[in-house]
């Protein structure tokens, strides 16, 4: 019996000799497969805070670049600083713990490093403000968790800049204006999909 498998074992080398494959290789290829289909097979962790545009690709389900508010912390910052800046929005689902997320980057390059992130919960709402924000109108409103804010310990900061309560210091609103009506309902059809799902 030893023999027979010596020699096919001999047989294996020579053939793959004969095309150019190194015979120590021959067994290595099924090891890795097996353990690259365990891999694939265990769900990944979600990048946590603060993370780069490129490593949401995997889980992102849309993205857009708009004018999102920033409101000013005093009257001097208001009056030299702009209240509307340009900002990539990333909208990111998760299989593990179905968690939904809205990432905020200020720019669109996969290096960009995550300014805020909020997370979607069956409390949270995207929707169109009757009133002006900044000077515009057709505003969204985001609500939402601010698990970034939450992350790097900053609770003043977040009730100032992101409108957050005493009830629920990580309550976060944003501001963003979508000017056309077939995005931003896209936008909101999205996120209120994502609410629903968690009820």
């Amino acid at each position: 019996m030893d023999r027979e498998h010596e020699e096919r074992e001999r047989l294996r080398g020579a053939a793959a000799q004969s095309i150019g494959i190194d015979p120590d290789l021959l067994h290595q290829p099924l090891r890795s497969h097996s353990l690259s289909s365990c891999g694939s097979s265990e769900p990944q962790e979600f990048p946590p805070f603060p993370a780069t545009l490129g490593t949401l690709r995997s889980v992102t389900q849309m993205s857009a670049t708009f004018p999102k508010y920033s409101p000013a912390s005093s009257l001097l910052v208001y009056a030299l600083a702009k209240q509307w800046k340009y900002r990539t929005l990333v909208l990111t689902s998760h299989a593990t713990g179905h968690r939904t997320h809205v990432h905020l980057f200020k720019g669109a390059s996969p290096g960009e490093i995550e300014i805020e992130r909020l997370e979607i919960t069956e409390h949270s709402a995207m929707f169109v403000v009757d009133e002006e924000v900044g000077g515009r109108r057709r505003v969204i409103k985001l609500v939402g968790n601010d698990v970034g804010m939450k992350k790097s310990g900053s609770t003043s900061n977040n009730n100032n800049s992101t409108g957050g309560s005493s009830e629920d210091p990580f309550r976060a609103m944003w501001h963003f204006q979508i000017t056309d009506p077939a995005e931003s309902q896209r936008w909101i059809a999205s996120i209120k999909n994502a609410v629903l799902s968690k009820r």
